[in-house]
């Protein structure tokens, strides 16, 4: 009789030890928030022009995430950002939050575990991710562009190229791409360097 290996095939982005099935995991995705064909707000995967993903996702243990997170705020973290025109928001940051309005890059956390998918094409199986307790309303999973690019610098490094193009640090603080023109001289306007 044949064991089930528990290998998912992935490691923790952290540690660097297997994430086993049935672990509890936190997906960690780069997105962007903007409204789907029924005018609701839903998050976008960001995708490369070769059709793989822009930022790759990330998978760590639960434990693993939940010391980097604590180890952020420990150090204080971003001071959440105030938005004049509230009335544009999407979304909370789950870290600061700050408003997330759409369009503007963030990150999705999702908690679940690595899975045996029921259907094996060509009698292989494959492992999918399923997020548990899937609500309705995502957002309370979302971080902000500041608290997602202070976490990538300071604690731990997820992508090595994350950045607004056009916009300098204090400008990503200050979201001067939502007003079209930076006081710091870089330029951003609806969403593309200039």
């Amino acid at each position: 009789m044949e064991q089930l290996s528990l290998d998912s095939g992935h490691i923790c982005a952290d540690c660097g030890e297997e994430l086993h099935l049935t672990d509890e995991v936190v997906l960690v995705q780069a997105i962007y928030v903007a409204y789907n064909e029924h005018g609701q707000p839903a998050p976008f995967i960001l995708y490369a022009e070769d059709g793989g993903y822009l930022y790759e996702p990330q998978f760590l243990h639960l434990p693993c995430w939940e010391s980097l997170w604590e180890n952020f705020w420990e150090h204080d973290g971003p001071d959440p950002h105030h938005d004049p025109e509230e009335q544009l928001q999407v979304a909370e940051c789950y870290g600061c939050t700050s408003p997330i309005r759409a369009h503007e890059l963030s990150a999705q956390l999702n908690l679940g575990e690595l899975r045996c998918s029921k259907r094996a094409p060509n009698c292989d199986p494959t492992v999918h991710f399923e997020p548990n307790n899937v609500k309705d309303n995502f957002f309370h999973e979302l971080i902000c562009i500041e608290c997602l690019l202070e976490f990538n610098g300071d604690v731990f490094e997820m992508w090595d190229s994350l950045e607004v193009p056009g916009v300098c640090n204090q400008g990503v603080r200050d979201r001067c791409w939502r007003y079209g023109q930076c006081q710091f001289g870089c330029r951003y306007l609806l969403g593309a360097a200039e």
